[in-house]
């Protein structure tokens, strides 16, 4: 089961099959062995994400939950977390990685998290991998990806990536469920290197004729 053993950020940011949430056991199987699509799969209704996960990161744990109810949350616009992440990337930039490790280690284990710290062994790119993937998985739909792929310029290698899921067959006669990772969309060559960069407001150059427009918006 591809679900299992994941780092716990993971059960508190995604909704996926066979797992609870507010007392309810939730299915995210999209059809019988055999068929091609089951009664409230995307493939049948088109209502259902195609990932067959659901976002729950910003979901209330109590109060009115049905497709009709409509809430309001606090949106986290700074967080300790982020905080810490924030000094661990500047720090490991400026070859302190001592203090970039204790600052990423401080988000990770922490009571809500409690994992093992990043060791003393890993450094140099190793190290940078580990602060880049703790920022996706720690900050996951708060608005920072967008960002941080283009500052680290990884950009043209991740959004050019495939976007994988799982669809999740169930045999009704003993239980079990098989997953088939599948390729929900092919994104190759569809971003390019300019694009790291924003295009400059076409007002804001009509002000200052002397700006030049970023490569490749011409």
């Amino acid at each position: 089961q591809p679900f299992k053993n994941r780092d716990p950020r993971f059960e508190a940011t995604i909704l996926h099959d066979d797992m609870y949430f507010r007392g309810d056991h939730f299915e995210m199987w999209i059809a019988e062995d055999g068929a091609s699509w089951g009664y409230d799969s995307y493939k049948a209704t088109g209502d259902n994400p195609r990932t067959n996960t659901v976002l729950l990161k910003f979901m209330p744990e109590q109060g009115p939950f049905n497709w009709q109810t409509q809430f309001t949350i606090q949106w986290p616009f700074f967080r300790i977390a982020e905080i810490y992440l924030n000094y661990a990337e500047a720090k490991f930039e400026l070859g302190d990685e001592v203090t970039a490790r204790e600052y990423v280690n401080k988000v990770r284990r922490r009571a809500s998290v409690n994992l093992p710290d990043i060791p003393a062994t890993v450094t140099g790119e190793d190290l940078r991998r580990r602060i880049y993937n703790e920022r996706r998985i720690e900050l996951a739909f708060e608005n920072h990806r967008f960002f941080d792929v283009r500052r680290w310029k990884i950009a043209t290698t991740v959004e050019n990536a495939k976007i994988t899921t799982y669809d999740i067959y169930l045999n009704k006669s003993t239980g079990v469920k098989r997953y088939e990772k599948v390729v929900l969309l092919d994104r190759s060559n569809t971003f390019k290197d300019y694009q790291s960069l924003l295009p400059i407001a076409q007002d804001e150059r009509q002000r200052n004729p002397q700006i030049d427009q970023n490569p490749g918006y011409d």
